[in-house]
């Protein structure tokens, strides 16, 4: 009789870590696909400077919300810091691909260090939501 209970207990703690399960991975949020698109762009167009390794990590099987200067909320990027020192880059170099106007919840942008150059998205989406725009002299060369 006891073993018939413990198997009755192993049965019911299967089933409810299976409920709990799925109750996770249910509520994953994913990266909104506009957003997703942009930063794969992004990234195309960018390369890591000698000795730099901000890319190394930015592997679009994974979430991109954990990518290093990539900040989300709400399955939007709200924040993105190309070449963070912090997350070992020495800088970026290449052009801003235009496709950053479709990160239409970014709220700051920062591109130091590196030699990025290119023109700012002067679209509606992008200006109405940013709060912050950090860009070194010596970065590139913006319009």
């Amino acid at each position: 009789m006891p073993s018939v209970i413990m198997a009755k207990a192993g049965i019911y703690a299967a089933v409810f870590l299976f409920c709990i399960l799925q109750c996770k991975f249910c509520s994953f949020a994913m990266l909104d696909p506009l957003d997703f698109l942009a930063l794969q762009s992004i990234r195309k167009s960018l390369d890591d400077l000698t000795g730099s390794n901000f890319f190394a990590s930015w592997d679009f099987t994974l979430d991109p919300c954990n990518f290093p200067g990539v900040y989300c909320d709400s399955e939007r990027v709200i924040a993105f810091n190309l070449g963070n020192p912090k997350a070992g880059s020495l800088g970026l170099i290449g052009k801003i691909d235009p496709a950053i106007r479709k990160l239409s919840a970014l709220a700051k942008l920062s591109t130091v260090p590196g030699r990025i150059v290119g023109s700012l998205p002067q679209s509606t989406s992008f200006s109405c939501y940013q709060q912050e725009l950090h860009l070194r002299r010596d970065s590139g060369h913006y319009r």
